[in-house]
């Protein structure tokens, strides 16, 4: 890139790029001055994202402007690095592959959607193609932050009823002990089919965490995990932990609060608190003096388990499973729970096979989203963890995360590997119980109501008309008081 920085007329530093002033050869801050002053917004946004600021004139006034706003750089050169102490946050759009999948785990949707995001103008004449994919690229990571924050809004009081559920009747606590040997991690992709046989033969030469939707495949072959791992708030989830074809009995379990759990399961096994960072689990967690363990918030119960086990291990991870793609047949090694359910309703108008197809046409979003993830992410994960399998034909790739067989596990692992039983350690039982003194409190909080109520949120935030605000803010009271009726009758059924 030919940049060339030279003193502007008034004594300040400029530049300019393919011969096009990048800054002004006069008054560099007097022209970000008036780009500041003249930037049209009808809200006060929470973040302002820009792209290529070069020099970085323009943040002194953007912090004088917007004083309680993030700012964000995305930087297209490595030339002006020395200024990136000017933002909150700076990316750099050379250094990743899935570009809208950073933005979004960068910010979030909460900031991404009271955002306003702007070219720094000369940049329109120098790096035409890279600022066209960095829109397109900015577009998608806003799309999927209005899903997920739609989905937060519907589900945000389910999740907040799971999590009352868990704490009023969680039993046996307990926590993690440091795990010095590798983790195998079952996923209910296709492929885990091919592993059911070596995964018997090299049972003592990892710790298995079997998750959720893969607890019936590894029951039928009578293969006990360690650890059973859920995060998912939805009904039916519960149905993977707990059914006429899963009933896995006297088993260490570990749910995230929001998880949706059979009360037997919550109250008679072993359990294994987790909790999203920044929650109102955590809030929870806090108030009821309950040790807990960070997961990592991930659409995908696979990336929150890939997590934990870096976090619990030094050792490698391997994952069984993963497939991350649509099959032809069924999208999960069977017997699957969920099939013993949908295939009550077959009949031959609605047969398996339209079934079967609908599925898998349904999921190749939701799949594609949580390949990128692992994508994204594939070079931290680098050389610690890998796809396991009988030497299945994938159709996909992670990126960095390597494809191995039994074989490699066995010339890498088998040799090295130390006996051990002591993974879990019992919790002190005397916490204190869920009261109506910490409902109040909990919902009386800001932040809590931030997260229950994510979509009026947003709305507050982008308003600042008084009216507008005292109508949001009536629905959340009203909201509020439902939720406290809902939480009354689930204490009585409890």
């Amino acid at each position: 890139m030919n940049i060339v920085f030279s003193q502007a007329k008034n004594g300040q530093k400029s530049c300019s790029i393919k011969n096009i002033n990048f800054h002004s050869s006069y008054n560099p801050e007097r022209e970000a001055e008036t780009f500041v002053n003249n930037i049209q917004t009808d809200f006060i946004p929470s973040c302002i994202i820009i792209l290529e600021p070069g020099l970085s004139y323009i943040s002194d006034y953007l912090r004088k402007r917007f004083p309680k706003t993030t700012l964000v750089a995305i930087r297209l050169i490595n030339d002006f690095s020395e200024y990136d102490n000017k933002w909150d946050k700076v990316i750099y759009y050379r250094d990743y592959i899935n570009f809208s999948e950073i933005i979004y785990n960068t910010l979030g949707e909460e900031l991404l959607l009271s955002s306003i995001q702007l070219n720094w103008p000369p940049a329109q004449n120098i790096f035409i193609d890279e600022l066209s994919k960095i829109w397109t690229e900015i577009k998608k990571s806003i799309l999927k932050s209005r899903d997920i924050l739609y989905t937060r809004s519907y589900f945000s009081q389910k999740w907040f009823l799971n999590s009352i559920s868990f704490f009023s009747n969680v039993k046996n606590i307990y926590s993690f002990n440091k795990i010095n040997i590798p983790i195998l991690i079952t996923a209910s992709g296709p492929s885990l089919q091919s592993s059911i046989n070596k995964i018997k033969e090299n049972r003592d030469s990892f710790f298995l965490i079997g998750l959720s939707s893969s607890i019936s495949v590894l029951q039928k072959n009578e293969i006990l995990p360690d650890l059973i791992m859920s995060t998912d708030g939805g009904f039916w989830s519960k149905f993977h932990l707990y059914s006429p074809t899963t009933k896995i009995q006297n088993q260490f379990y570990a749910l995230t609060d929001e998880n949706c759990t059979p009360k037997k399961i919550m109250q008679n096994e072993k359990i294994i608190p987790l909790c999203y960072k920044n929650s109102i689990g955590e809030k929870l967690f806090q108030s009821l003096n309950i040790n807990y363990f960070y997961a990592q918030r991930n659409g995908t119960v696979s990336g929150t388990a890939a997590e934990l086990a870096l976090a619990l291990t030094s050792k490698n991870i391997y994952f069984c499973g993963l497939d991350l793609s649509p099959s032809k047949s069924f999208q999960h090694t069977q017997p699957n729970s969920l099939e013993y359910f949908s295939q009550n309703k077959d009949f031959r108008l609605k047969n398996k096979e339209s079934r079967i197809s609908k599925s898998r046409f349904n999921s190749t979003g939701s799949l594609e989203l949580y390949q990128n993830w692992f994508k994204t992410y594939s070079e931290q994960f680098h050389n610690r963890i890998y796809r396991l399998s009988d030497d299945f034909d994938y159709k996909n790739d992670l990126n960095n995360i390597k494809n191995v067989n039994w074989e490699f596990f066995q010339k890498t692992e088998k040799k090295q590997v130390t006996k051990q039983t002591n993974f879990f350690t019992k919790q002190k039982t005397s916490f204190i119980k869920i009261n109506d003194t910490i409902i109040d409190e909990i919902l009386t909080s800001k932040n809590i109501q931030q997260e229950l109520f994510p979509l009026e949120s947003i709305m507050l935030k982008r308003t600042q008309n008084k009216k507008e605000q005292d109508i949001i803010n009536k629905k959340i009271e009203i909201k509020i008081n439902e939720l406290k009726e809902k939480i009354r009758i689930l204490a009585n059924n409890d």
